[in-house]
């Protein structure tokens, strides 16, 4: 739902980065990894954010999502 977006932010030259958050997107199609996990899902924002971080250096960072 958020790729036309996705696509103008990169059209102006901003990096975009996409999150499968646990249970949804892939993770729905391996058997065991279906069902919701907040812990872990926040464990992996934290970590990606860390990667964008690093890669991308001092640049404000945004977070987008939507209700589940």
């Amino acid at each position: 739902s958020f790729t036309p977006f996705g696509q103008k932010m990169k059209e102006m030259g901003l990096s975009v980065y996409a999150l499968d958050v646990r249970g949804f997107g892939a993770w729905q199609t391996t058997q065991g990894t279906e069902d919701l996990q907040f812990a872990d899902t926040l464990a992996d924002i934290s970590a990606i954010s860390g990667f964008i971080r690093k890669r991308e250096g001092g640049v404000p960072l945004f977070l987008l999502g939507e209700s589940m």
